[in-house]
């Protein structure tokens, strides 16, 4: 059967914390997006505009996933980047390029604001505990902008309260699996 463009994968990136985070402002980002881009990013500063995206935490369909993944590995031939971190600046030159738009065995790419997909990016949420912020609720249950239960909850470490709360869980779980 011939995959037609009404049926192709889709592939879904999901965003870091609008508020908290642009490429411009990330150090990080900024530093991958110019040691691999900085030609184009000379002629396109807008592109630093744009909120961060999170390459930890990318899904989708098999067949698109796997020219995702071709583009990256095109993008680490082309630009050479080696710094720890580049394949995020790969992945957000990406999306804001368009590189993969029009890419066969990709449908269509979502991009899913932090809090609102099905994974929630925490990591740039430093600035206050996430208990501050409404993300926590009393049973330490990491919550979506719109109050519900996040199934998937990306750099939870990064928050103090947290990264103690999982730890503890990870050593219960282990003594009940060692009794």
């Amino acid at each position: 059967m011939k995959l037609t463009q009404s049926i192709l994968p889709i592939t879904q990136f999901l965003q870091e914390n609008h508020d908290a985070v642009s490429l411009k402002t990330s150090t990080y980002n900024l530093r991958w997006l110019k040691k691999a881009y900085s030609s184009t990013i000379d002629k396109n500063p807008n592109m630093l505009e744009q909120q961060v995206i999170c390459s930890g935490s990318t899904m989708g369909e098999k067949v698109a996933l796997e020219k995702y993944l071709r583009a990256m590995v095109a993008e680490f031939d082309s630009t050479k980047c080696v710094l720890k971190g580049c394949d995020q600046g790969f992945h957000n030159y990406l999306y804001y390029s368009k590189t993969l738009e029009g890419v066969s065995g990709i449908r269509e790419v979502v991009l899913h604001d932090q809090g609102k997909g099905v994974i929630n990016n925490l990591g740039a949420l430093r600035e206050k505990p996430l208990r501050e912020q409404n993300v926590l609720d009393d049973e330490n249950h990491v919550l979506n902008w719109d109050g519900s239960i996040s199934p998937v909850a990306h750099q939870f470490d990064r928050d103090d309260e947290m990264r103690v709360f999982m730890n503890n869980k990870k050593r219960e779980l282990v003594a009940k699996i060692k009794n």
